[in-house]
């Protein structure tokens, strides 16, 4: 079964006749400029939007209220609330999301020396980057979506946060998409490939299939299909 299928999808003029299929894979890419329209595309999988025209199923399900619960969304800006400590964040999202896993949040805070009664709005900008994937890593939805989450980061945190990603999404029973446009830093990091351009979807393919078939990098074959 596919995770997401697009059949005729648009959105007002971002997104133009969008038809595609996402296989079962772990760490899935979505790659394109700003403006390519990423993440308009990944607020229609989480069904924060509806489109205008086509159909988007999420395992099989037309998008609905039943595949919200399922999918842990993360959109490109900060969505913290600053007043809060990191354990009463913590809290919260137990709160607010059943399947949240506080230990495992827990235990990543720890790992990456976030302290508990510190207040968010003293974090620095990666570690708070950093509190947003755990929360998001912390939830046992199958889907897990973060948009934009190494915007604005120094290369170190970067690497942090795609290596955090691959150790502690549970591969064997989630998926987990993440947008971006740093397509030298994620590639050695993806299973699967979505490469968007001006609201279209150019490519759509698993990425072990374009290295042994065209012997290229990913960045390479992105570059031969806008030539």
């Amino acid at each position: 079964m596919s995770l997401v299928t697009f059949e005729q999808v648009q959105y007002k003029r971002v997104l133009h006749d969008l038809s595609f299929i996402v296989p079962h894979a772990g760490i899935i890419g979505l790659i394109g400029a700003n403006g390519s329209g990423k993440s308009t595309l990944l607020h229609l999988i989480a069904g924060l939007i509806r489109p205008r025209n086509g159909k988007i199923c999420v395992n099989g399900e037309a998008v609905n209220r039943h595949t919200r619960e399922q999918i842990a969304f993360s959109p490109e800006r900060e969505w913290l609330y600053l007043s809060l400590t990191v354990q009463q964040t913590l809290q919260l999202a137990a709160q607010l999301y059943p399947d949240f896993q506080q230990e495992k949040a827990e235990q990543l805070t720890r790992k990456f020396n976030l302290e508990p009664n510190v207040r968010i709005k003293q974090l620095s900008k990666g570690n708070r980057a950093r509190l947003q994937v755990i929360l998001t890593l912390s939830r046992s939805a199958p889907l897990l979506i973060m948009d934009e989450p190494l915007s604005g980061l120094d290369p170190i945190t970067r690497e942090q946060l795609l290596e955090m990603m691959v150790e502690h999404t549970e591969l064997e029973n989630q998926s987990i998409i993440v947008s971006t446009h740093e397509v030298a830093e994620v590639e050695l990091y993806l299973d699967h490939l979505l490469f968007m351009q001006e609201g279209r979807m150019l490519l759509s393919e698993d990425v072990e299939d374009l290295r042994e078939l065209r012997g290229m990098s990913v960045l390479d074959v992105m570059r031969e299909v806008l030539a």
